[in-house]
């Protein structure tokens, strides 16, 4: 009888890959399920209460100018399912069109995408995708980036878009509203437009209407953000919390790169970066048996990767510094070094030149997304998302590319145990969160105490800021649950709160 479950089992799951709509569904249902366990936190009780009311109606002056970022963290923290359901539909999304940028419809690739998501280094996750500000600035800005270029995908071959000039309006409203979520983005979101008319202009003596309304949109989306006071009071070093080191251009970037931007962008994203030099292996393995040109670079190249992988992972899970205080500059060196390990592996090693064009621009937007980072303080994991789904298009792509005659079922039983592996654990640690997390929130809405002790969430390292860090937030805290202010709480360890 178990023997004829897991066969009726394994026909089923068969008949579900076979469908690519149903693969998408599956994937939405169950980043609904994780997405509903996430805890709101940090500045999400300031949002969800009259302290984003009032930022509302001062229309965000002084505070930042992504208005469209502040607009859904406003109706995100107002209901759970509206978060979940925006959430997942996002993010699968942004699977989608990962996929439908590569012109792939080949179940590994939208698995694969799907494992990558699931293995966002834990700082970009709890920042990014769990912590509800971070989403709805990060998470929903690169999804309508990846719209406009599924958009423009057909320049890649030099061909004429496929877009009707029946959406010009809504490509204004893309281009405007995209660029309304966060600074990074909002100056890569003009760049590319002006990027892709010009190339379009070269290749094809042509510009098109959607192309020149997603311009206008995103001029316009510019002005309306950088309009808002706050940043001239970062410009001229006046804001407490953001500065801007022009002056210091080179010090200040040197700082940014060695302290965070190379672990963040690059060295953290261990499941990716294995999956993406086994690919690369694959690909190089493949040409030097097949040509003996330029096996000397392709030497040098797989061993500079495979040597990466290897030392940042170990260095990682083991928390080993070898150089003690220096680890951090070889550290980041080594990844340079990688970087263009992988920038001359696409230049000499795709063969295919739509695939190469198609991963030279995604590299090329990458250190697009990133260089403004380098001049401003602080920055946060969140700050990488867009760049980490970048990557996963990158990998994505040399997946495509890699195993175009290979049957599909045997990288499929590879990466179906790892996704499940992923999911349940991410899942567990997630679901316990949201058991303590109900637990206190009920406790806090009964208790008619004036002073009280709440737990701390389990697992804080998959959370961003779980409990209040100040007054201020405390304060934010008991107005987001509705709990009079002169209530005294104290946060103490779970196993002492249940004692």
């Amino acid at each position: 009888l178990i023997k004829i479950g897991m066969v009726r089992i394994m026909h089923k799951i068969k008949e579900i890959l076979k469908s690519k709509k149903m693969i998408y569904f599956l994937i939405f249902i169950l980043l609904f399920l994780l997405c509903y366990l996430f805890p709101y936190s940090h500045d999400d009780c300031a949002w969800g209460s009259q302290y984003g009311i009032d930022r509302l109606e001062s229309h965000f002056e002084g505070y930042n100018g992504r208005w469209f970022g502040n607009f859904a963290v406003l109706l995100l923290t107002r209901s759970n399912l509206l978060k979940t359901f925006v959430m997942s539909l996002c993010l699968t999304g942004t699977l989608y069109y990962i996929n439908k940028i590569i012109k792939s419809e080949k179940t590994t690739t939208i698995l694969l995408s799907f494992l990558l998501l699931l293995a966002t280094p834990y700082l970009v996750f709890r920042q990014g995708i769990v912590w509800t500000a971070g989403f709805s600035n990060y998470a929903i800005s690169i999804f309508l980036c990846l719209i406009f270029i599924d958009a423009n995908k057909e320049l890649f071959e030099d061909k004429k878009p496929k877009i009707s000039n029946l959406w010009l309006l809504l490509f204004v409203v893309l281009g405007f509203i995209t660029t309304l979520f966060v600074e990074h983005i909002t100056i890569y979101t003009v760049l590319l437009s002006i990027a892709v008319i010009i190339y379009t202009w070269i290749k094809l003596k042509k510009i098109y209407g959607f192309q020149i309304s997603y311009f206008i949109g995103s001029i316009l989306g510019t002005i309306l953000m950088f309009s808002n006071s706050a940043y001239s009071q970062v410009a001229t070093g006046n804001d407490g919390y953001r500065s801007f080191e022009l002056s210091n251009f080179i010090i200040s970037s040197i700082n940014s790169f060695f302290h965070t931007i190379y672990k963040e962008l690059i060295y953290n994203n261990t499941i990716l970066n294995i999956v993406m030099v086994s690919l690369i292996g694959f690909v190089l393995i493949k040409w030097m048996k097949k040509n003996k040109k330029l096996n000397t670079l392709a030497n040098i190249i797989f061993f500079t990767v495979i040597t990466f992988v290897i030392y940042s992972t170990v260095t990682r899970f083991m928390q080993v510094n070898i150089l003690l205080k220096y680890t951090k500059y070889f550290n980041g060196l080594f990844t340079i070094l990688f970087c263009v390990a992988i920038l001359l592996f696409v230049i000499f090693f795709i063969q295919d030149k739509v695939t190469k064009k198609r991963m030279l621009f995604t590299l090329f937007s990458i250190v697009i997304m990133t260089s403004p980072l380098f001049v401003v303080t602080p920055i946060g994991s969140r700050c990488f998302l867009p760049t980490y789904i970048l990557l996963i298009l990158f990998v994505c792509d040399l997946m495509n590319y890699s195993f175009k005659k290979i049957e599909e079922k045997y990288i499929i039983k590879v990466f179906i145990p790892i996704i499940i592996v992923l999911y349940i654990y991410l899942m567990s640690i997630y679901g316990y969160v949201y058991k303590v997390n109900m637990e206190r929130i009920k406790y806090l809405k009964s208790t008619e105490q004036e002073s009280i002790s709440l737990p701390k969430l389990p697992h804080s390292k998959y959370i961003w800021c779980p409990e209040p860090v100040n007054d201020e937030f405390m304060r934010r805290f008991k107005l987001f649950y509705q709990v009079d202010e002169d209530i005294n709480i104290k946060f103490v360890p779970l196993k002492e709160w249940k004692k």
